[in-house]
């Protein structure tokens, strides 16, 4: 009896001799396969859990008393939507489709940015993008116009590559990182004339507008949506207008 277990010991620790050897053949391979050891290893971040319910949302009593079928939910929506649009649109390079939804100083901004790495011959690279949630999170009432924040958290690889070298310039190829965007709408307000005419600037240029539901501005050649109850109908309003996004790495 002590000779078959010693020999099943025996056999068990042959065993375990071999799984380890094949275990640890293995590990070194791999890593001597990672493919990121020539760029700059991820740096660990703090895990950040994301729950909507404990972002401070925005007290909008006044705007519900302007605009009574306002709709948070559905905005921030159309703020995830816009999310993406934009960084779509700098991934193709090509922004002219993002003309109707923000201001012309947004729209300055993201072409300068483009024309920037374009001179700098770098690429900015967005990838497994995953927008976690968007909350409203601030409402000003300011002279001649409104203001909405919607605060959007999103997880991202992220980086900024030499299109010649292809070397890593910021963040790193396969990082994951948790972001926190802040993106400010802005709406004018417009004074009412009569006969359903409406005096308003345009979002874009800001040229003084008399216009019915809608029209082009005459100066930038945008299309100018002025009839809010239509955009109520629609779950969005049209006269809201993207005019910041700023994000930062959590």
């Amino acid at each position: 009896m002590s000779e078959g277990l010693a020999a099943i010991v025996g056999v068990i620790v042959i065993i375990g001799y071999l799984l380890l050897g094949y275990y640890t053949d293995e590990t070194e391979g791999a890593e001597r396969r990672e493919p990121w050891t020539v760029f700059r290893r991820p740096r660990k971040r703090k895990n950040t859990i994301y729950d909507h319910q404990q972002v401070q949302r925005a007290d909008l009593t006044r705007l519900m008393v302007k605009e009574p079928k306002f709709s948070t939910d559905r905005f921030a929506s159309d703020a995830r939507e816009l999310f993406f649009s934009v960084i779509g649109a700098l991934k193709r390079k090509d922004i002219k489709e993002l003309r109707p939804h923000v201001t012309g100083k947004m729209y300055d901004t993201l072409g300068k940015k483009l024309l920037e790495y374009q001179n700098l011959n770098r690429k900015e690279v967005w990838d497994r993008i995953m927008v976690n949630n968007a909350v409203v999170t601030d409402y000003q009432e300011r002279k001649n116009s409104d203001v909405l924040e919607v605060t959007v958290h999103v997880t991202m690889n992220h980086y900024v590559e030499d299109k010649k070298t292809g070397a890593i310039l910021e963040g790193d190829l396969l990082g994951l990182y948790k972001y926190e965007y802040q993106m400010e709408y802005i709406r004018r307000e417009n004074r009412k004339l009569p006969e359903g005419v409406r005096e308003t600037f345009c979002p874009h240029c800001g040229a003084p507008l008399k216009v019915g539901s809608q029209t082009k501005c005459p100066y930038c050649k945008s299309i100018i949506m002025t009839n809010v109850e239509e955009g109520q109908r629609m779950g969005k309003s049209s006269q809201w207008l993207l005019n910041q996004m700023h994000g930062k790495v959590l």
